[in-house]
């Protein structure tokens, strides 16, 4: 829930009309409010949520680059 994402990325859950707000219109139309995201929705999120992700490091990791092919 977005309760839970405010808990974890912005230290409160009753912050989660923050995450809500900062979605932009076009998901906010498609959606029935902010109790009702879905497995697979991708969510923007505030500036110090992302600052807390890197912080407690859980960013997904960059793919590693493919080995060197000669030619």
């Amino acid at each position: 829930t977005l309760w839970h994402l405010a808990e974890r990325y912005l230290g409160a859950g009753k912050r989660y009309l923050d995450i809500w707000r900062f979605q932009p219109d076009s998901y906010r139309t498609r959606r029935a409010g902010p109790d009702h995201i879905v497995v697979g929705d991708v969510l923007m999120m505030p500036p110090e949520a992302i600052a807390t992700a890197v912080w407690l490091n859980l960013l997904p990791k960059a793919p590693a680059a493919p080995p060197a092919v000669d030619l």
